[in-house]
């Protein structure tokens, strides 16, 4: 069995875990600024780089701590 395929990216200056497995995506903004719209980007160029597969669902999480 392989291992987790969970990455960590550094995307305008926010931490984003990426499980590409689950189809999930956690932005961590210590700032507490991110915006929804920012979120729908950052997924938009994930999938765009192949870091999620086209046409699946994708949840997406903004955790601000």
């Amino acid at each position: 069995m392989k291992g987790k395929r969970n990455k960590t990216l550094k995307l305008n200056g926010l931490n984003v875990e990426v499980n590409k497995s689950q189809s999930t995506v956690r932005i961590k903004d210590k700032m507490s600024n991110c915006t929804e719209g920012e979120a729908a980007k950052i997924c938009s160029y994930l999938f765009r780089e192949g870091f999620l597969k086209e046409g699946t669902e994708v949840i997406c999480e903004i955790i601000q701590s």
